[in-house]
């Protein structure tokens, strides 16, 4: 299972109710690192590129859409920074289901990569620098970027244990002709899933009447086939755990 958390926001309540994942661009994500080119504009493996090459591949890396999930539901950080002090939700994905939905639309998963120093760009194959030469942008120059997006610092992120998907020049293309159905956005993008691959959602404790409510009554017409529960804490052992409530 995958597990992704929300606060009770409009925006994304709205996702909730529409059955999408919204990809955030690069410069939107909580960490100024995460995903940062400008380190590498004075590679070894870019040298054959004048600086206007350099903008036109750095300009479309920072259109690429990040969307972050963990394994793990009982993170109390998680719970306190991305659902409001557990006052917002968590959605509990089929991690196949979710990964064939990406797959239709031209997006790849895998877990972050934690590290101590940033990806090293004059590390990668000597094949893949060869087709650096002269092209800002193939599917192979996408694969060694690949690396950087899914490199995180391991000090300050590495308990997150995040499984980050990731959409590229091709599902950008395919959106921008209707090949897919993907949304774009300046800040990003709106990626539809089916609503199988949601199994279950989980409330925080300290979540609102009024947010309740809401999002029982989206749940009851949108995903009627999910699981319903709730985090309680056990105050004994400093733990948390989820209850399940009837519908």
């Amino acid at each position: 299972m995958l597990y992704k958390f929300y606060s009770c926001k409009i925006h994304n309540l709205d996702a909730l109710a529409n059955r999408y994942l919204w990809f955030s661009i690069p410069k939107k994500l909580n960490d100024p690192f995460d995903c940062d080119f400008e380190g590498y504009r004075n590679s070894k493996t870019l040298s054959s590129y004048s600086e206007k090459d350099k903008e036109e591949m750095y300009e479309l890396f920072r259109k690429f859409g990040i969307c972050s999930f963990t394994q793990n539901f009982t993170n109390q950080h998680f719970w306190s920074l991305y659902a409001e002090n557990y006052s917002g939700f968590c959605l509990v994905f089929d991690k196949n289901m979710l990964e064939r939905n990406f797959f239709r639309h031209g997006i790849l998963s895998e877990k972050v990569d934690y590290k101590k120093t940033p990806f090293n760009l004059d590390e990668i194959s000597d094949e893949i620098k060869k087709d650096f030469e002269g092209k800002y942008w193939s599917p192979k120059t996408e694969e060694a970027f690949r690396k950087v997006i899914f490199r995180k610092n391991k000090i300050f992120w590495g308990h997150e244990n995040e499984v980050r998907a990731f959409l590229g020049k091709i599902c950008i293309d395919n959106s921008k002709t209707g090949k897919n159905n993907v949304e774009c956005g300046s800040k990003g993008y709106k990626v539809p899933f089916n609503k199988a691959v949601i199994s279950e959602i989980i409330l925080g404790q300290n979540i609102s009447t009024h947010n309740k409510s809401v999002i029982l009554n989206l749940v009851k017409h949108n995903y009627p086939h999910i699981k319903i529960s709730q985090i309680e804490l056990n105050h004994e052992n400093w733990k948390l755990e989820i209850k399940e409530i009837s519908k």
